[in-house]
């Protein structure tokens, strides 16, 4: 089907793209890498009931759009900290890669807690939980922003610990 080569050709470019040393060709390979996946995603549009996306994937109004948007935004939270956290604490403070490596550990354990301790509720206080959940998630996210080029460990593990337990509620 042309609908799945466009895809495929569109991911497969913006792949190319990104061990390609020429920042020229690099360029052409995601800007077709697009019109591929945009392409793709017009196409889809028009198949009715044999679409491979829902028809509002991203509209915050219905479950599906609701849903997408949480685990974007989710992985966004988690990703920027876990991945730069480290390399900028390191760089701009000096902090071994023990002392990062235990910052997001604490996480990880803050998580698995929270998520223990949320597992067993009751259907009745899912939408609480969810709730108290995306507010921890924020409170670390917007804590890091001020923690990180702050550089006092305390902080730092307070917002891992409030991230991670926000996660903890929301994906038990």
């Amino acid at each position: 089907c042309i609908r799945d080569r466009c895809l495929a050709r569109g991911i497969t470019a913006i792949a190319a793209a990104g061990v390609e040393t020429r920042s020229s060709v690099a360029t052409m390979l995601v800007v077709t890498g697009l019109a591929g996946i945009v392409a793709f995603f017009l196409m889809d549009r028009r198949h009715g009931a044999s679409r491979l996306f829902p028809s509002s994937p991203f509209d915050p109004r219905g479950k599906v759009g609701a849903g997408m948007l949480m685990v974007g935004t989710l992985a966004l939270s988690t990703c920027s900290f876990g991945f730069y956290g480290p390399l900028l604490l390191a760089a701009l403070h000096g902090y071994s890669p023990v002392t990062t490596g235990l910052i997001i550990a604490s996480e990880s354990v803050s998580w698995s807690l929270a998520s223990i301790l949320v597992a067993t509720a009751p259907a009745r206080h899912e939408a609480h939980i969810v709730r108290g959940g995306a507010l921890m998630i924020a409170g670390g996210v917007a804590g890091f922003a001020w923690a990180v080029p702050e550089g006092s460990i305390i902080p730092l593990l307070l917002f891992a610990l409030l991230l991670g337990g926000g996660f903890g509620l929301l994906l038990p």
